[in-house]
């Protein structure tokens, strides 16, 4: 009886040591899961500041494309006020030619009389 109660006392003793050690484990896997939630909720929030950052990027381009798209009409609308002055200075020049042979030759008749 004696061998009995050493022998389960050896029991008793060996399961309290893995019952120590698997507690231990279990402590720094716990430690080790808080870890890696606190990882993975860093990230998400990294995520949320990229995803913020790309759509204020977003809005920047659409903004830009839209003055782009602005500025080029612009530029056609000034360049075709342009071509129209240009036509406009065009045939007033050549009234003015039209004028000024017409002048020189009332004076090329009235030298020659």
């Amino acid at each position: 009886r004696t061998r009995d109660v050493q022998a389960s006392e050896a029991e008793t003793k060996e399961a309290s040591v893995r019952h120590g050690a698997m507690a231990a484990s279990l402590e720094r896997s716990q430690k080790s899961l808080e870890r890696s939630q606190k990882t993975h909720q860093q990230a998400q929030l990294y995520i949320k500041e990229l995803e913020v950052q790309r759509d204020e990027r977003e809005k920047e381009l659409a903004s830009l494309r839209t003055a782009a798209k602005q500025t080029t009409a612009q530029g056609g609308q000034a360049a075709a006020k342009t071509q129209e002055e240009v036509a406009a200075l065009k045939e007033k020049l050549k009234k003015h030619h039209e004028v000024l042979a017409l002048a020189q030759s009332t004076a090329s008749r009235a030298t020659a009389q």
